[in-house]
């Protein structure tokens, strides 16, 4: 009985095997992801808070005043004139770098704490600065694998790539993600790869 089991078990597990090997031919199971270092372009990254702002700003009952941190302070260098009479033969000498303090920047709210006596709100979105991306940091990205980068999906991206104004001279993988990089810069998106967030936001602009 027991070797029967043990038989059984194996059988199986072999069938399992070659019914996901049989998927993968097929293509209808991704045997796993695909990722690529893209070269990021320069942008600004903001933490983003809801408030229930208080239509008539002001202090009542169910009504709490907070202050909120939108940009922190920052310390930053930044080249000054040492002295405006400076005669220097190169002008660098005339300059010096120097420490400078930003200071923070904030905003009040009225926020509502009780929204069952208070209707007279709006949601809003509080944008907080949280740093900066530098252009051309490498960022390990989801990218398209080969093989999902079909003749069909390089028909499309070129058609709608061309909608929005970059010209492609042929339906030619390279001449296709010439033509994406330069949308993904513009978009202030990573760029180097076929990648699925630049794709998605083709079509949605298409639409």
């Amino acid at each position: 009985m027991s070797n029967y089991k043990t038989t059984l078990r194996s059988l199986s597990i072999i069938i399992i095997n070659l019914f996901t090997l049989l998927l993968l031919v097929k293509g209808e199971l991704k045997a796993q992801n695909c990722f690529g270092l893209l070269s990021s372009s320069e942008k600004i990254i903001y933490d983003t808070l809801i408030l229930q702002i208080y239509s008539e700003n002001k202090l009542v009952y169910g009504v709490e005043e907070k202050k909120i941190i939108v940009m922190p302070g920052q310390s930053k260098w930044v080249k000054k004139l040492v002295d405006k009479n400076c005669v220097s033969s190169d002008i660098a000498d005339c300059y010096v770098w120097c420490p400078e303090n930003i200071p923070e920047e904030s905003k009040t709210y009225f926020v509502v704490t009780d929204t069952t006596s208070i209707k007279n709100f709006t949601y809003d979105s509080i944008y907080i600065y949280k740093g900066k991306i530098k252009e051309g940091q490498k960022i390990r990205q989801q990218v398209l694998c080969d093989d999902e980068i079909s003749d069909s999906l390089l028909s499309e991206l070129r058609q709608l790539l061309e909608n929005q104004g970059y010209e492609i001279s042929k339906t030619k993988k390279s001449d296709v993600l010439a033509a994406l990089i330069e949308f993904q810069k513009d978009q202030k998106l990573a760029y180097g790869y076929f990648e699925p967030i630049s794709i998605e936001l083709l079509k949605k602009l298409e639409k």
